[in-house]
């Protein structure tokens, strides 16, 4: 499976990995998952940051 990798700062990349880390708690941390895991934070993050607005100086945008 190919996937394109999220250009991610260190507050993003910090998220994915506390979220990929309680997806492996909830499944009782069985092995070879870690990568799925870590792609499955990343598509959430994806999500949520397209339904957050964003902020450009005072003005705060929201998208359609």
């Amino acid at each position: 499976m190919t996937t394109k990798r999220a250009n991610t700062s260190p507050p993003q990349q910090q998220w994915i990995a506390v979220a990929a880390y309680y997806k492996a708690l909830s499944r009782g941390f069985t092995p070879h998952n870690a990568q799925q895991d870590w792609l499955e934070a990343e598509q959430e993050l994806s999500h949520y940051s397209q339904l957050a607005p964003k902020k450009i100086g005072l003005i705060t945008l929201r998208r359609a």
